[in-house]
């Protein structure tokens, strides 16, 4: 059964990498300078591994309700 999470985290990253090559272009361009687009590159990475990290925190939570859950059936019912 897909996530909502798994289509949200594909647009995340779409968005993430369009926005870094319009930032590129535009430093280099327009700019002339390079280093302002690898800063903002930089942190955009930043940006998805916050992204990354909660998608993690939250497997992590399912998995635990999941387990909980399951350790609460009774016997029988498994």
């Amino acid at each position: 059964m897909p996530d909502r999470t798994d289509a949200r985290s594909r647009h995340v990253l779409v968005a993430a990498v369009g926005v870094n090559v319009v930032v590129l272009l535009y430093s280099i361009l327009i700019a002339n300078q390079l280093f302002v687009g690898f800063g903002l590159l930089g942190f955009l990475v930043f940006l998805y591994v916050l992204h990354l990290a909660y998608r993690l925190v939250r497997a992590h939570e399912r998995i635990a309700d999941a387990l909980e859950m399951r350790r609460n059936e009774p016997m029988n019912e498994r």
